[in-house]
C-alpha cells in the first residue's frame, strides 16, 4: 500500500501550541485502526527528524492520522504528498512540522531501485530492480550479493 497522511496532535491544537500537523508518504505499509504499520509490522510515525516532532509522541496523549490519499504506486504517492505540502505551505506554515518539500523523483527511497555494484569497476548506483543489467549485482551493507540460479552467497566487493 501507498499513502499519503497527515498527523494531527490533537492536545497542541487544545493548547495552541503550534505546530499541529505533519504530512507524510509511506509505501509498503498498512493502515489499521487509523494507525501505519511498516511492513515489519511495526507502528510508523514519519519521517521528520526534529526532537519537538519526536517529543510529540510521547508527550500527547490525543494523536490522530488522518488518511489522505492511497496511491496506485510510488510516483503517484510522492506526487501526491508535494501537491499536499504545497497547498498546505508545509515549510513555511509555523502549524506544520514538515522541513521540506517532497521531490517526485526520488529514486533513493523508491523501493523499486536498490543499490548495485557494477564488478568491473566497482562504480555503485541506485537502479530499478526489474532492470539490472549484466555485470552489475546488488548490494547491501557493504557486501555484494550473487544468485548463479544455484548458489546464492555474499562477499566483500
Amino acid at each position: 500500500m501507498f499513502i499519503v497522511y497527515k498527523i494531527v496532535f490533537c492536545d497542541r491544537i487544545k493548547n495552541n501550541t503550534p505546530p499541529y500537523f505533519y504530512i507524510g508518504s509511506k509505501s509498503n505499509c498498512n493502515f489499521i485502526n487509523s494507525k501505519i504499520y511498516d511492513k515489519k509490522g511495526n507502528e510508523y510515525y514519519g519521517s521528520c527528524k526534529s526532537k519537538l516532532f519526536k517529543n510529540c509522541f510521547d508527550l500527547e496523549k490525543n494523536i490522530k492520522v488522518d488518511l489522505l490519499h492511497i496511491c496506485e504506486d510510488f510516483h503517484s504517492m510522492l506526487e501526491l504528498e508535494r501537491r499536499e505540502h504545497i497547498d498546505n505551505s508545509v515549510v513555511i506554515s509555523e502549524l506544520f512540522f514538515n522541513a521540506a518539500i517532497a521531490t517526485s523523483n526520488n529514486n533513493f527511497t523508491n523501493p523499486q531501485y536498490t543499490n548495485c555494484i557494477q564488478l568491473s569497476t566497482g562504480k555503485i548506483a541506485k537502479l530499478d530492480k526489474d532492470n539490472i543489467s549484466d555485470g552489475w549485482v546488488p548490494v547491501s551493507k557493504g557486501r555484494v550479493w550473487c544468485n548463479n540460479g544455484t548458489i546464492n552467497k555474499t562477499f566483500l566487493p
